[in-house]
Formats: structure tokens, sequence, C-alpha cells
């Protein structure tokens, strides 16, 4: 179900690799996916200035979609900002799910707000303390 939905989602098939690309399994242990290279061709400039800001976001660690707004210079498009995350095309290697709402809740994500939730917990991000700031 899931190739299905993001056939859908990016209107071309997701294919298996024969093998992850050099440095991916480290990235993901530890959150630090910079050193990585990513297409981001099909995108939008405002879709690719919104994930570049998204990928300063340190593991453990969340910001709004109003901080990614302010990152990009374009503060009013906060609404357009969640709509550039979910179009992410490696959504754990940009990591979308670190970006929440102002008001402390985690917010959508392409793969559920209980599988945001999950990898944010992974990362040990201080979910509670989230609703204070």
């Amino acid at each position: 179900r899931r190739s299905s939905d993001l056939r859908n989602r990016f209107g071309r098939p997701v294919l298996p690799a024969g093998q992850p690309p050099t440095d991916l399994l480290a990235a993901m242990r530890t959150g630090y996916t910079r050193g990585l290279t990513y297409d981001l061709g099909e995108l939008s400039p405002f879709e690719r200035d919104v994930l570049t800001a998204t990928m300063e976001i340190p593991a453990g660690q969340t910001r709004s979609y109003g901080w990614v707004a302010n990152q990009i210079g374009r503060p009013k498009a906060v609404r357009a900002v969640g709509s550039a995350l979910g179009r992410n095309p490696v959504p754990v290697l940009i990591p979308c799910h670190r970006v929440t709402r102002s008001d402390g809740t985690v917010g959508d994500y392409v793969f559920g707000p209980d599988t945001k939730q999950a990898l944010l917990v992974a990362e040990h991000a201080d979910l509670p303390g989230l609703r204070g700031s």
C-alpha cells in the first residue's frame, strides 16, 4: 500500500535499490543527514528553500512552521510551508518530522502523526516540553 501511495504522490514508481547509497545507514542512525545529496529538481524554488531550512534543524530538536517561514524570508507563508513539507521526496532524510505547530503539537506528517511522534521520540526530542515553547 505505501508503494502505491508514494507513486500517486510523486507521479513515478518506487523502485527498490540494489544497495543503499553511501552513508545512508549512518545518516539514518545518527540523524545527521546534511552530508547527503538529494535530487530536488522537481520541486519549486520555494519548496527547495523550505526543505533546505528544514535540514538545519538538529536531531532531537523541533522548530515551528513559522520558524521555517521566517528562515526563508517568507514569514506569512506558514501554511505554504506545510504544503511544501508535504512534497518532501525523502521525508525521513530531510527531517520534516522536526517541524511542529506553534502550539507544540506535532502536526501532520506524510506517514501520519503517530509516526512523526515516534521519530521525534527516537531522536530523544522533549515532546512534553514542546507545548511550553
